[in-house]
């Protein structure tokens, strides 16, 4: 990532996901930790990956939630809140004219306590061709239809991004 941060002709981000095993997928920010021996989080890490982006020449560092298998964010347990808090401004105080720092709008609503789940009413993603999605469990239009069967282009799992990319599926998704 050096080197292609030192030739890119684009824009190079890192996104930073919070990661947090132990919770069991709950979408309740007032989750109360029951075994803190075995729950682990990675958002002690936050400023010090900002760093490592920043050292790597990328243009922005994003911070995002943590999604479950059905792609619906999952809720920060409260004792880890003020901690993303204060980590993401520790982020933010690397920011200058060239590296931005910034958190995605569903990590804002997760930490303030709002639902997690969405509902995904719309039918169109104006981005599409733009911003393909591709995820563990399948590669979707676009991040707004993650987990919506009808709008999955395929699967890397069989076959390749080119196959995937010229196939029948995506032609009849987009």
């Amino acid at each position: 990532m050096r080197e292609l941060g030192k030739r890119k002709k684009g824009r190079m981000g890192y996104s930073f996901m919070i990661y947090s095993e132990g919770q069991y997928a709950s979408y309740d920010p007032n989750t109360i930790i029951s075994d803190a021996e075995t729950y682990y989080s990675n958002a002690h890490e936050i400023a010090e990956a900002a760093q490592v982006a920043k050292t790597l020449g990328c243009d922005y560092f994003e911070v995002k939630p943590m999604y479950d298998v059905n792609h619906y964010a999952i809720a920060q347990a409260k004792p880890y809140i003020d901690l993303i808090r204060d980590q993401v401004e520790a982020a933010k105080a690397l920011a200058t004219e060239d590296f931005r720092v910034l958190q995605a709008v569903k990590l804002q609503a997760t930490l303030a306590g709002e639902r997690t789940i969405e509902e995904k009413s719309y039918t169109r993603c104006a981005v599409s061709e733009l911003r393909t999605l591709v995820t563990p469990s399948g590669t979707y239009v676009c991040p707004y239809f993650r987990g919506k069967p009808d709008k999955e282009l395929g699967s890397l799992h069989n076959q390749s991004f080119k196959e995937m990319w010229a196939g029948e599926q995506r032609a009849s998704v987009m």
